[in-house]
């Protein structure tokens, strides 16, 4: 049984990756990467979100089909006073944005009242998992 001890998303250059590694009761330890690769299968685009009351909900459709368990998806908020293009759902102690409602043809997107971005973007990928060892040198000796 392998017990996730940390894992973190890096989106670097359009290229997605998840990095997990699990801690195995004995000590074991197996790493996870998940890869995206390249474009994603879906792209909203820039949606202006323009006067709307609140709170605003707009819903996008992806039809990409599958299992949402092998979807990862980015949602990104864009600002064009002050604060450029950000991640709208980690500022620390404020979420812009969250999605919600993920499924084979269909995701939402929620805008928390108050503070509203411009324009919002969903991206989601197919992901890919692979497993591999990591070797943990001197294993088993005091």
């Amino acid at each position: 049984m392998y017990i996730r001890k940390f894992s973190f998303l890096v989106i670097f250059l359009s290229l997605c990756f998840v990095l997990a590694f699990d801690v195995q009761a004995t000590q074991l330890v197996r790493s996870e990467l998940v890869g995206c690769g390249g474009a994603p299968a879906y792209d909203s685009g820039w949606e202006t979100l323009g006067i709307r009351p609140d709170p605003i909900a707009v819903e996008f459709t992806h039809n990409l089909g599958g299992d949402t368990d092998d979807y990862l998806v980015s949602l990104e908020c864009r600002d064009d006073t002050s604060l450029g293009t950000y991640d709208c759902t980690d500022q620390g102690f404020n979420v812009d944005a969250l999605w919600y409602g993920l499924t084979d043809t269909n995701i939402a997107v929620y805008v928390v009242g108050g503070s509203q971005p411009d324009d919002v973007r969903v991206r989601v990928w197919r992901v890919h998992t692979i497993y591999l060892p990591v070797v943990v040198r001197n294993f088993g000796t005091s």
